[in-house]
């Protein structure tokens, strides 16, 4: 659905034509349905001055049928900036000629448009979604205009008194970003903006703290917020999965909800805001301090079991492979970051590791497809994105959602605890004074029973008391009892481990120690599950 729901307290009425004589026909139509034409038509200056654009509705370019290309300048200078202020912009082509230079402008700037004269199946949801700019020809009666205006009215206009604090977080965004904060806190007189870098979002993604402008109930501050901008396509995106794929399913209390009177998309970018869940911790900080089960039996048994409800048999392969499959393909290393990658694997076979990467990617490749259980799955469900509150477990970012292997999700979520979840462990065996390597291994050791044998043996044993990972094997043991009652055949959960850790593996080259030894580590614990747990000459039958 369209993300056009802002509640509309302050009317925007007044319709312009840009450059043109004003239509009799034209005005009339508008002004029957409550809008208020400008007397005379407006111009660039009107168009770059605030206060006039803040209480536009709509505003009308008509290309002159003698000088088809004199539209395509102000267009270019205008069009963007009306959008990310969620005025209407319409356009009214002359001919066919003239449709297919407005269409060439229009996809030279990367706006979307919507015209009634053709059907534009073929343009993305989030394209057709508005603000666009409507283009129209010339012999479209303008009652049909003015209703399309109607039944869709710009939200209200930028803040533009808005503080924005501290306001160098403004200064990497891109031109039209500012807006749409303006758009979203226009009830604010301040806005204190966090930035926020746990997960791999292609979002900006900060914790917002508003004060509203008129007092409600004598409150200025209301609940924090987070908010997400970026490009329109991804936004939309992830306000779908929010809207169709997390309000339905997720327990109330359990997920963030948006606040869709504060989501908006703007020309280029777009910005979706929601309930931030404020008290919690991420599952990395509380599982390192030895809380983790808990939170870890109700993520996979009440948190996302609404998703996993819907998951059905299919004969396909749960492996990655090198020739690609709908799972995606085997982790490669892009051609600039090769040298990285040879630095790493010095390390990992220092650690232990004897595969090249071809290598494993060759095991994968001989694994026939057996019967697994697909559904709709977190797709990106790293520590950071649980967020823990008491003992429920709370998932944000829903970008990656999708339909995939069952076992994805705890496979992801325990190579992520493990390369990434030690950081805040106040029982790890990490010693800064000692040699990095050798920290490595001595941390490889008490976690090393994980992965020297299949998965599910030995699933009920606790180690020592005194291993400094203790807490790390109650978290596995509880994400494997899950694992396992979603595996329909031998190996999925080793195959889908396996390829969980040789991602965490081939990533984030630039990470120090200790983290960096734990992504080398992750490599060769890879190695280790498929030689101790798959065996491709019996793959797809059960052992």
């Amino acid at each position: 659905m369209p993300i056009d729901r802002m509640i509309n307290t302050t009317k925007r009425s007044l319709v312009a034509w840009f450059g043109s004589p004003i239509p009799r026909v034209g005005r009339d139509a508008f002004v029957d349905r409550g809008f208020v034409v400008a007397e005379t038509p407006c111009t660039s200056a009107d168009l770059s001055t605030p206060g006039f654009v803040d209480a536009l509705a709509a505003v009308i370019f008509v290309q002159d049928v003698n000088n088809p290309t004199a539209i395509a300048p102000e267009l270019r200078l205008h069009a963007l900036p009306l959008l990310d202020s969620d005025c209407r912009v319409i356009v009214q082509t002359a001919d066919n000629n003239g449709f297919r230079i407005i269409g060439r402008t229009l996809a030279n700037l990367k706006a979307p448009q919507q015209g009634l004269r053709f059907d534009n199946k073929s343009d993305s949801p989030a394209k057709q979604s508005l603000p666009h700019v409507l283009v129209y020809m010339s012999e479209v009666p303008w009652s049909k205009v003015a209703n399309a205006v109607l039944e869709h009215q710009p939200g209200p206009p930028p803040n533009r008194t808005l503080r924005i604090d501290p306001p160098d977080v403004m200064s990497e965004w891109e031109t039209g970003l500012e807006t749409l904060v303006r758009r979203a806190f226009w009830d604010c007189s301040e806005v204190f903006l966090v930035p926020q870098n746990e997960g791999r979002s292609k979002l900006r993604v900060y914790l917002a703290y508003p004060e509203i402008r008129d007092k409600q109930n004598g409150a200025s501050f209301p609940l924090p917020y987070f908010i997400k901008i970026g490009a329109r396509e991804d936004v939309f995106e992830e306000y779908v999965h929010y809207q169709d794929n997390v309000d339905p399913y997720i327990p109330f209390n359990l997920g963030p909800h948006l606040v869709f009177e504060r989501c908006g998309l703007g020309g280029l970018y777009g910005m979706i805001v929601g309930d931030f869940v404020e008290g919690s911790e991420s599952l990395a900080h509380c599982a390192g301090t030895g809380r983790g089960s808990p939170a870890i039996a109700c993520l996979f048994s009440r948190t996302l079991v609404g998703w996993y409800r819907a998951a059905e048999t299919h004969e396909v392969s749960v492996t990655p492979g090198t020739n690609g499959n709908r799972f995606g393909q085997f982790p490669r290393v892009h051609h600039d970051d090769t040298e990285s990658w040879q630095g790493r694997l010095r390390i990992v076979r220092q650690l232990g590791g004897t595969k090249e990467l071809h290598e494993l990617a060759a095991i994968f490749d001989k694994f026939r497809p057996n019967s697994i259980l697909v559904g709709p799955i977190h797709g990106d469900l790293h520590a950071g994105n649980v967020r823990v509150r008491a003992n429920d477990a709370i998932v944000i970012d829903f970008a990656s959602h999708r339909r995939q292997p069952l076992v994805f999700d705890p496979a992801s979520l325990e190579a992520d605890l493990l390369v990434r979840g030690f950081v805040d462990s106040k029982r790890s065996s990490s010693d800064k004074e000692q040699d990095p390597l050798e920290n490595a291994r001595g941390w490889m050791e008490t976690v090393k029973s994980l992965y020297d044998k299949d998965p599910f043996e030995g699933l009920h044993s606790h180690p020592n008391p005194k291993n400094p990972s203790c807490w790390f094997h109650a978290c596995v043991r509880e994400i494997r009892a899950y694992a396992r009652q979603v595996q329909s055949g031998p190996d999925q959960y080793a195959v889908a481990l396996a390829r969980a850790l040789i991602f965490k593996a081939t990533r984030d080259f630039g990470e120090p120690s200790p983290e960096g030894m734990r992504r080398a580590a992750a490599y060769v614990f890879a190695e280790r599950v498929l030689a101790h747990s798959i065996k491709p000459s019996q793959s797809g039958t059960a052992k």
